[in-house]
């Protein structure tokens, strides 16, 4: 299930995409933890540069797979406390 990009970025302030963007992560949780296991396996935070590159390189092509990103939900938080400041 792959889902259209945001046409607009005011797009992703909307509750409905912060919705969709939480549901995409779900989605590809299975798949997210599948990689994080063969990374810790790997040695994790003590894996040597090259492994945890390309950790990091599998988790952002899964996420553009997906059009999803776990700060995407965190977006409109941070409108509301810019403006919350005033």
């Amino acid at each position: 299930m792959v889902l259209a990009p945001a046409k607009e970025p005011l797009e992703l302030l909307t509750p409905a995409a912060q919705m969709k963007n939480v549901a995409r992560l779900a989605w590809v949780q299975p798949e997210m933890e599948m990689i994080t296991k063969q990374w810790k396996a790997a040695g994790g935070y003590s894996a040597p540069p090259k492994i945890t590159d390309g950790y990091q390189k599998q988790m952002k092509e899964l996420f553009k797979k997906h059009n999803c990103s776990p700060t995407r939900s965190l977006v409109g938080i941070f409108v509301q406390v810019k403006h919350c400041k005033r």
